[in-house]
């Protein structure tokens, strides 16, 4: 019987370079597109281009995302997931035994990893 780890399984998985590189490509030509015919919407069902409303005109993929909605949650969702995994790597050299102000510094160091503190935060700051 041969096992088969999950990094073997999961090594040639598409990363979030790939992703974004190929949504930039994407996004080039259909901006090349959309600036040549200002006034003509070029995306429909399948189709990246240009959709118009009457307050504004956007770029869509083929699936109707928007190129920079792609981009800007692409990027936050990657520096969120490298600072969790950053703060993770080293959680077991924190203190897990000492309580200050009602936690340990390993559990500071989970909760930060994942932010869940922030609505604690938020509500101090309001």
């Amino acid at each position: 019987m041969h096992l088969y780890s999950i990094k073997d399984q999961t090594s040639n998985a598409v990363s979030l370079q790939t992703i974004l590189e190929a949504s930039y490509d994407d996004a080039a030509t259909t901006s090349t597109f959309a600036a040549a015919t200002p006034t003509t919407q070029s995306a429909s069902s399948g189709v990246a281009g240009k959709l118009i409303s009457p307050s504004r005109a956007i770029l869509v993929d083929a699936n109707g995302l928007q190129y920079k909605e792609l981009t800007e949650k692409g990027l936050m969702g990657a520096v969120l997931y490298y600072q969790a995994t950053t703060i993770l790597t080293n959680i077991a050299t924190y203190d897990n035994t000492t309580l200050v102000g009602g936690t340990t510094a390993q559990e500071k160091a989970w909760e930060f990893s994942f932010k869940l503190n922030w609505f604690e935060k938020l509500g101090q700051l309001l």
